[in-house]
C-alpha cells in the first residue's frame, strides 16, 4: 500500500545514511556526512590522532596555558637537578675528598630515572594520571631533601637515586597530561615549550648552582620549592579521563606493570654501570669483579628480553612498540645523542674549572651558550613542526650539527679563544635542541592512543639511559686518561694521588706552583678524551635516524580536537 511503500522508502534512506558508501573500483569506505570517520587499520597505524581515548575533554586556551605553566615549572626543577649537579660536582669532590664517586652523583639519578620510566608508562596507562604525577612529584622532592642533607658520597648518591625515581614519572607525566589536554595538531608547540623550559632551567641551573656553590653551599642547589606551584596547577585544572583499565581490580592493574621485568632491568643496568665505573680505575679490566659485572649484565639482560617477549603487550618494553620502525630508530637516536650531549654537559665544567681555573659561578656563566642555544632551538623546532607538519628533517640536521660540534670540542686547549668555546657550544646546542622534542611528537604520531604513554616513556627512558651511560663511561675514560697524563708528567705517585683526591675545583690551591702547568695540561688531555667519545655517538645517531618514516602531522584538520557533539566528518 502507498503508506507502507513510503515507510519502506524511509527505512531504505535511513539505511543508506548509516552504511558507508563504497565507490566503484575501490575497497575503502568513504566517510558519510554527519558521521565520525572510522579509520581502516592502515589509517589507524598512519596517525594516532584519529583515535579518541576514553572521555577526553580538551582544555580551553586559558586553562591549557595555566596548566602548561605549572608543568613547565615541574620540568624546571627536574632539569635543575641535572645541570646543578654538573656544576657542583667539582666542589662536592673537594668537600668529600673523593674523585672516585663522581660518576655515581649523576648515574644514581639517571639509573632510577631511566629504569623506572617504562614502568611509569604502564602506570599512566592503568592508573589515575593526576595522582600518579603528584605522588611522583612528592618522591622527587623527598629525594632532593636527602641530597641537601647528605654527609657522605653514599648518602648523596642515595638521595640522587630517590630523586631520580620521582623524576622518572614527571617528564612522562607532563607529556601525558598535555596529550589529554591539547589536540595533536597543537601538541608540538606545548611539547616544545616543555622541552624549552627544560633547557631554560639548564641555562639558569649552572649560573644558580655556581652562585650557590661559591657563595653559600652546594646543598642549597636541592632546596628550591618550585614543586608546589606545579602541584597546585595540576590539582585545580587537570582532570584525568576515565580509564578503560578502571574496570580492572587493583591487583589486576598491578599485574600489568611487569614488576619482575623492572627489577631485572634495573639489575642488569646496575651491573653495566658498575663495570664501567670500576673498570680500569678502581679495579683492572681483567679483575673478576669487573668482567663478572659485564657477565651479569649480559645474562640478566637475556632473561629480561626473554620475559618481555613472553609477556607481550603487558611487558615493561612492549615488543609491538619496539617493532614499529619509527619507534626503534627514534629510540636508538635518542640514546646515542643523549650519551654525546651529557658528555659535554658534565665535562665542560671540568674544562672551565680545572683547565681555565675558573670558579663554579664562572664555569656556569660560560655554559650559557650551550644551554641557551638548546632552549631556542627546541622552541623553534616545535614551531617548525607545527607550521610544516614535518619533523624527520630536524633529526638529520640535529645529528650532523652535533657530530661536528663534538669534534670541534676535542680541539679545546688551555689557551683557546672565547670565540672557540662559545661557537662550539652554540653549534652543539642548536644541533641537540632541534631534535629535543621530536621523539615525543613522533611517538604520538605513529602510535595509537593506548600505546602513547608507553611510547613517550620509552623515549624518555632512552634519553635518561644515555645520560647514565655517558656519566659512567665518561668518568671511566676521564679518570684513566687523567691518571695516564699525570704519570707522564709527574714522577711522584704520592703527589698524583693528592692531586686527584683534591678534586677538580681545587686544582690551583692543592697543586704546587711549579707543577700547576703540568696538572692543567693533564686535565685538558683527560677532558679531551672524554669529548672524543661523543663523536661516534653523534655519527651513529645520524645513521639510525635515516630509518625514521616520513610522516606528516595534519596541521589543518580539526578532527583531532577530541570527541564532540558538533564534530563532523569530511566527505
Amino acid at each position: 500500500m502507498p503508506h507502507q511503500d513510503g515507510k519502506e522508502d524511509l527505512r531504505e534512506a535511513e539505511t543508506k545514511e548509516l552504511v558507508p558508501q563504497t565507490s566503484i573500483g575501490t575497497t575503502q569506505n568513504e566517510p558519510v556526512l554527519g558521521e565520525e570517520e572510522k579509520p581502516t587499520p592502515e589509517a589507524k597505524a598512519e596517525s594516532s590522532k584519529e583515535e579518541k581515548p576514553d572521555d577526553i575533554q580538551y582544555r580551553n586556551t586559558l586553562q591549557t596555558n595555566l596548566l602548561a605553566i605549572g608543568l613547565c615549572l615541574g620540568m624546571f626543577v627536574v632539569a635543575l637537578d641535572n645541570t646543578v649537579i654538573a656544576i657542583a660536582i667539582p666542589k662536592i669532590t673537594t668537600d668529600f675528598h673523593s674523585l672516585d664517586n663522581t660518576g655515581w652523583y649523576g648515574s644514581a639519578y639517571m639509573l632510577t630515572n631511566c629504569a623506572l620510566q617504562p614502568m611509569f608508562g604502564k602506570v599512566y596507562t592503568h592508573f589515575n594520571v593526576k595522582w600518579t604525577y603528584l605522588c611522583s612529584l612528592l618522591v622527587f622532592e623527598l629525594g632532593s631533601v636527602l641530597c641537601a642533607a647528605a654527609t657522605n658520597p653514599a648518602m648523596l648518591s642515595a638521595g640522587r637515586a630517590v630523586a631520580g625515581a620521582g623524576a622518572a614519572a614527571l617528564f612522562n607525566g607532563a607529556m601525558n597530561i598535555i596529550s589529554y589536554s591539547v589536540p595533536l595538531r597543537k601538541r608540538s608547540i606545548y611539547i616544545g615549550l616543555l622541552a624549552g623550559m627544560y633547557s631554560i632551567a639548564s641555562v639558569v641551573g649552572p649560573i644558580l648552582g655556581g652562585a650557590l656553590t661559591e657563595y653559600v653551599t652546594w646543598r642549597w642547589c636541592f632546596c628550591l620549592p618550585v614543586g608546589g606551584v606545579t602541584a597546585l596547577s595540576v590539582v585545580l585544572i587537570f582532570s584525568s579521563p576515565a580509564k578503560k583499565a578502571a574496570k580492572l581490580t587493583f591487583r589486576e592493574r598491578m599485574g600489568k606493570l611487569d614488576l619482575v621485568g623492572t627489577v631485572l632491568f634495573i639489575s642488569s643496568i646496575v651491573c653495566l654501570l658498575l663495570a664501567l665505573q670500576w673498570g680500569g680505575t678502581t679495579y683492572s679490566w681483567s679483575d673478576s669483579r669487573v668482567w663478572g659485572c659485564f657477565l651479569g649484565f649480559a645474562l640478566i639482560g637475556m632473561v629480561f628480553v626473554w620475559l618481555q617477549l613472553r609477556i607481550g603487550d603487558d611487558a615493561t618494553i612492549p615488543p609491538c612498540i619496539i617493532k614499529q620502525r619509527t619507534m626503534w630508530s627514534i629510540l636508538c637516536f635518542e640514546l646515542l645523542l643523549a650519551v654525546g650531549l651529557y658528555l659535554l654537559v658534565y665535562y665542560l665544567p671540568f674544562y672551565f674549572q680545572a683547565v681555565r681555573l675558573l670558579s663554579a659561578q664562572g664555569s656556569g656563566i660560560r655554559m650559557i651558550p650551550l644551554l641557551v642555544s638548546v632552549t631556542i632551538a627546541s622552541i623553534v623546532s616545535g614551531g617548525l613542526t607545527t607550521a610544516t607538519g614535518h619533523y624527520v628533517p630536524l633529526l638529520h640536521v640535529s645529528a650532523v650539527m652535533f657530530t661536528v660540534a663534538a669534534g670541534l670540542c676535542c680541539t679545546l686547549k688551555v689557551d683557546s679563544y672565547a670565540g672557540e668555546w662559545v661557537g662550539y657550544q652554540l653549534l652543539a646546542g642548536i644541533g641537540v635542541g632541534l631534535s629535543l622534542q621530536v621523539g615525543y611528537v613522533a611517538a604520538q604520531v605513529v602510535l595509537p592512543q593506548e600505546q602513547q604513554a608507553s611510547g613517550v616513556a620509552l623515549v624518555s627512558f632512552c634519553a635518561s639511559l644515555g645520560g647514565a651511560l655517558a656519566v659512567s663511561l665518561g668518568n671511566n675514560v676521564f679518570l684513566n686518561a687523567l691518571t695516564d697524563e699525570l704519570r707522564s708528567r709527574i714522577p711522584d705517585p704520592d703527589v698524583i694521588d693528592a692531586i686527584i683526591r683534591a678534586g677538580a675545583s681545587n686544582v690551583a690551591s692543592a697543586t704546587p706552583p711549579s707543577l700547576l702547568p703540568d696538572v692543567v695540561l693533564s686535565y685538558n688531555g683527560a677532558i679531551t678524551r672524554a669529548f672524543i667519545v661523543a663523536i661516534p655517538m653523534g655519527a651513529a645517531s645520524l645513521f639510525f635516524c635515516l630509518f625514521t618514516e616520513w610522516r606528516k602531522i595534519d596541521t589543518k584538520k580539526p578532527s583531532d580536537e577530541g570527541p564532540s557533539k558538533d564534530s563532523k566528518a569530511t566527505v
